[in-house]
Parts: C-alpha cells; structure tokens; sequence
C-alpha cells in the first residue's frame, strides 16, 4: 500500500490540510515542530496518522471516541485518503457523522469494510504493525501468534502474487510443451 495523497477536513486538532505525496517512494516519515512550547509533542504528527487510521479502519491507534474525532465545536468533518495497491488506486472519504464511501480506479464500491481490507491486503493490525509505532505499542509485532506473523509477512512481502503469476506461467509452458509434443507427434507421422 503506498499513501498518494490525503484531505482532512475539521477531525482531531486539523481544520484543513491536504497534502500529496506524489514522487514518494513509499516511505513517509511525519516529523512536526510545536513552535508554542518550543518540542516535537503537540505538533499535530499523531493526529494525522490518527485521521488516515480513522479514514481507512474507522478506528485510531489512541483511545479516541468516536466523537473525538471531529474537532472541537465543529459538527462534521472527514478524512480523505487516496491510496495505491498493485495496480488500483483506491480512495477512501469517512466522515462524522458516520459515513463512509469507497471508490476504485474511479468507481465507487459497495463494500463492506472487511471486503476493503482483503482489497488492500493490510488489516488493522498490520497497518498498526508498517504505519504506526507508538511508544507503548512497540512490542506489538512479537505479541502476535506465528499464524498472524506469518500471514502478516505474507502479505507485506506480496508472496501470493509471486504464487499467482508462477501458476500462471506454469499453465502456459504446459500448453507450449504440449503444442510441441503435438507437433512432434505430427511430425513423426509425416
């Protein structure tokens, strides 16, 4: 999954922001100044990793309720993330009060949220695991069963994709070695 850009509009402490992140090779690293009390706290970095968690699982990292989400005094608000996975681009808009629309290489979806996350292949956990490392949650990884490690792996390494085209190729050189073996075969009666 590779972040393309992101809106946010009126949830946590962000009135606005909107921010691409086109020519990112798919690392992003947020880093934030609070010029107020002079330190790195307080700078708006959690929200926006908060705001994505909400826009993609409906949930944040921190204990925040879901009327926490919208900012102080406001009634409504949304977070907007366009991302890419293999060759789909997908983007996401979940607002407050509860909305939440799914859209495909430009074609809105009718999906469920789990049918979401088997679309992107990263679940809550693993997106918590690659996108977000609190201080009180850096064990998190190891906690998880060898099963949930192990499909966790999987699926951050893409393996099924690599099984997939191997199959794929294996149904073609089967064909050809069966053309040839035709061939051949004709050959011989010829």
């Amino acid at each position: 999954m590779q972040l393309v850009s992101l809106k946010i509009h009126n949830i946590l402490s962000i009135s606005d922001i909107e921010y691409n992140f086109a020519g990112s090779n798919g690392l992003v690293l947020l880093k934030g100044w609070n010029h107020d009390d002079n330190t790195a706290n307080g700078a708006g970095k959690s929200s926006i990793i908060n705001a994505v968690s909400f826009c993609l699982y409906g949930k944040a990292p921190r204990k925040i309720t879901v009327s926490d989400f919208l900012r102080k005094g406001q009634k409504s608000g949304y977070s907007e993330v366009t991302l890419k996975t293999g060759d789909d681009v997908w983007t996401v808009c979940r607002s407050r009060p509860s909305a939440v629309v799914y859209v495909k290489n430009g074609q809105d979806q009718k999906i469920s949220q789990d049918e979401f996350e088997a679309s992107i292949r990263l679940s809550y956990d693993q997106f918590l695991i690659t996108m977000y490392s609190a201080q009180t949650e850096s064990k998190k990884l190891i906690s998880l069963n060898d099963s949930a490690k192990k499909d966790f792996f999987l699926k951050l390494m893409d393996l099924q994709r690599f099984t997939d085209c191997k199959k794929a190729a294996d149904v073609e050189l089967k064909a050809l070695q069966d053309a040839e073996a035709q061939l051949i075969l004709s050959l011989i009666h010829i």
